[in-house]
């Protein structure tokens, strides 16, 4: 099944975009969506931390799932918080130099989310424990290598 959402009922939608005027540099995303031209010759994409979100909602999505709510958006940013906490910051930016840095998606970003719809179902809370320690394991055994 596709992975499909809508917006439209998100507050000031238009913040989960960024524009350029020209063809971008860097439309060659490593993660996450690529750039498109818009009808009026912009070129568009969804911001990094709004695909991050849709992408991980397959793993974070707790009841009632098929979207972010105001019953669930707390628990939502808790297991987000937490699966940041195991894996490490969702976003990579790059300096002008060339180095990276990791940046962690806020609870802020989730919570401005309220409306967004997605086709993913529930994610029960012992599954999403098991992926969580799964992380965790993953962890041990690269210490442990070391």
């Amino acid at each position: 099944m596709a992975l499909n959402f809508d917006y439209s009922k998100v507050k000031d939608s238009d913040r989960l975009f960024e524009y350029r005027t020209s063809e971008p540099e860097d439309n060659n995303p490593i993660v996450g969506s690529g750039w498109w031209q818009e009808d009026d010759g912009r070129w568009c994409r969804y911001q990094p931390w709004f695909d991050s979100i849709i992408m991980l909602s397959m793993v974070l999505m707790p009841a009632p799932g098929w979207g972010i709510t105001d019953k669930n958006v707390e628990k939502f940013v808790e297991r987000l918080m937490m699966y940041q906490a195991v894996n490490g910051p969702l976003l990579v930016e790059m300096d002008a130099e060339g180095k990276t840095q990791g940046r962690f998606v806020t609870p802020e970003q989730v919570r401005s989310l309220v409306g967004l719809k997605i086709n993913v179902s529930t994610v029960p809370e012992n599954s999403f424990r098991k992926t969580l320690m799964r992380g965790v394991e993953h962890l041990a055994d690269n210490l442990r290598n070391k």
